[in-house]
Order: structure tokens, then C-alpha cells, then sequence
């Protein structure tokens, strides 16, 4: 009977270099080092090798920060801006992993609770954050924008001598500030 390829080899002497450093839980109990060989270049079996399990608790703490900052970056529009973006976008990352560690149904419907407390959160957050921008003046109201926009066409057309080209510059630019379609949609139009 052929092995299981999906297994990792064990290891026959305890002090062999390629061990995995891993540690083995079994029913919340400390086994001891993992007995299976380390995948080739690394120092974990492929069970121990995720960086979230295998890795020391320092290394593991790194890891995670590097990966939440990276998110929360992601959803703060600008890390300089003085608002509460950054606390959005933590709000977004704990209901993104929440919804993530949902397998099924039955997990979903399990987490409700949690999920629908930070969804009322993330809306009142928005909410929060969108009185302070307009109040600190951060915030375009759509008559500024159009004012904006206005003179964005003007200068366009100072300098695209071809009327058709300025006039297709300027519906892109009105569909873009009415619409909020995006930017690469009007461009592959115009």
C-alpha cells in the first residue's frame, strides 16, 4: 500500500537537522516538537509552516501587525488626513476577518450579532466621519465640485484646440462629478 503523499514524513532520529520546529497541540495539550520533517528551505512541516502557527509568538505578533497595518492602510484614504478614516478602516478589517472566518452558513448566521454591531458601527463611523469633513471644510458639496469641474473644462479647452476633443473631455468630467461612475469606465467611452 502506497503512502499518503499529502503527509509529511516523520522523522526516525529525534535530533535530525530537518525536523520541524513546530510544537504539537492535541486537545489544548502540549505534545512536544513536531515529529514530521521540515518542507526543504524552511524550519516548519507544511501543518507547522503557516506563519500564524508556526511561528514563535514575537514572530507571529509581527506578522499580524504587518498584515493589519497593510489592510488598514488600504481603507484609510490618506494616513495624514486628521479624521477617523484610520478608525474606519479598522472597523472594515475586524468585519472583513469576522466575515472570513465564517465557513458556512451556520457560522454566518452563528456571528450575526457581531457582524450586524459592526456594520451599525462602520455606518455610524461614516456618518461621524462625514459631519467632521464638512464641518473642517475637507468635504466637496456637490455645487463646489461642479465648480471645480467648470473650471477644469475651462483650461482643458484653452489648450485642446479640437472642439469634439473638449467636448468629450467635458461629458467625461460631468458624468464623472453627477455620476461617480468611475474613472477607467468614462476614459474607454470618451
Amino acid at each position: 500500500m502506497a503512502l499518503d503523499p499529502t503527509i509529511p514524513e516523520k522523522v526516525t532520529n529525534p535530533f535530525d537537522p530537518d525536523r520541524c520546529q513546530g510544537n504539537t497541540n492535541f486537545q489544548g495539550r502540549d505534545i512536544g516538537q513536531c515529529e514530521f520533517k521540515a518542507v526543504p528551505g524552511t524550519s516548519y512541516c507544511k501543518y507547522h509552516a503557516h506563519p500564524i502557527r508556526g511561528a514563535n509568538s514575537e514572530e507571529q505578533r509581527n506578522y499580524q501587525l504587518s498584515r493589519y497595518r497593510a489592510r488598514v492602510n488600504s481603507f484609510a484614504d490618506n494616513p495624514q488626513v486628521k479624521s477617523l478614516r484610520e478608525e474606519i478602516g479598522i472597523l472594515r478589517l475586524l468585519l472583513e476577518t469576522t466575515l472570513n472566518q465564517c465557513a458556512d452558513a451556520s457560522d454566518l448566521e452563528r456571528r450575526s450579532h457581531s457582524i450586524s454591531e459592526l456594520v451599525l458601527r462602520i455606518e455610524k463611523l461614516v456618518k461621524t466621519c462625514h459631519q467632521l469633513e464638512t464641518s473642517t471644510g475637507r468635504l466637496l458639496d456637490r455645487s463646489q465640485l461642479l465648480i471645480v469641474a467648470e473650471k477644469i473644462v475651462t483650461i482643458v479647452a484653452t489648450h485642446v484646440k479640437d472642439p469634439n476633443t473638449s467636448e468629450r473631455i467635458a461629458d467625461a468630467v460631468a458624468t464623472l462629478v453627477l455620476t461617480h461612475e468611475p474613472i477607467n469606465a468614462i476614459a474607454e467611452r470618451a
